[in-house]
């Protein structure tokens, strides 16, 4: 067989409808990516496949697909903080009508 890279690459036959896709990738960015597959519990296939189909089926590319993850984990995060915001106004509001009440009250008194 061929000698590649020190090792052997053997012929294998593939079904009609697929194709043997090869790539160009850092080495080290190779070995992260399998290695988040490992964890993942899928193979470097299944996810580049997922990752071809998702972009087929949405036509267009999303190289950071977790951004979408991110995006809702932001969103929720937005909406949190408006809400707080808006506590704290309301809270501003009370304090600012006690003490024109107080105030008031001060002047009647003197």
């Amino acid at each position: 067989g061929d000698k590649r890279n020190g090792g052997f690459i053997k012929k294998v036959q593939l079904p009609k409808d697929k194709t043997l896709a090869a790539f160009r990738i850092e080495e080290e960015d190779w070995e992260r990516f399998k290695s988040l597959c490992m964890k993942a519990g899928v193979s470097a296939t299944y996810a580049i496949t997922a990752f071809v189909r998702h972009s087929i089926k949405n036509g267009e590319l999303e190289p950071q697909i977790s951004l979408q993850k991110n995006d809702e984990i932001l969103r929720k995060k937005r909406e949190m903080l408006l809400i707080r915001l808006s506590l704290y106004l309301d809270e501003i509001e009370r304090v600012k009508v006690e003490a024109t009440k107080e105030i008031e009250e001060l002047r009647r008194v003197l």
